[in-house]
């Protein structure tokens, strides 16, 4: 039967991995541990000051690259004197964009005594 060799395949296994479980170790523990620990990179004072640098600059980097991708948009004044419209008086034209201009009427809101202002 196909699962009785599965059966005896894995029972094999287990026997070998308690015999290899229960030899003694080749090295003393604290000899091993000390090993371990010799492997590891020692952790310098400068590496925390480099990332902090480093994540600075890359700050730096992507304000300054924002600010000269960005739309230059013209002063609220000069868009305002640039209309060429000829609206004069108390009407005040915002460009949207190059097609789309939005009128401003400003007049006093008169209001009898005694009524909302």
């Amino acid at each position: 039967m196909p699962g009785s060799d599965h059966d005896r395949n894995v029972g094999q296994f287990e026997e070998r991995l308690r015999r290899w479980g229960g030899r003694p170790p080749s090295l003393a523990p604290a000899f091993a541990a000390s090993r371990v620990v010799g492997q590891l990179r020692e952790r310098g004072a400068a590496t925390p000051w480099l990332r902090l640098a480093a994540v600075a600059a890359m700050m730096v980097a992507i304000a300054v690259g924002v600010w000269r991708t960005a739309p230059q948009q013209q002063p609220l004044a000069a868009a305002v004197a640039a209309n060429g419209s000829g609206a004069t008086g108390d009407v005040v034209q915002f460009w949207l964009d190059p097609e789309t201009p939005v009128y401003f009427v400003l007049q006093p809101f008169k209001a009898e005594k005694g009524e909302r202002s």
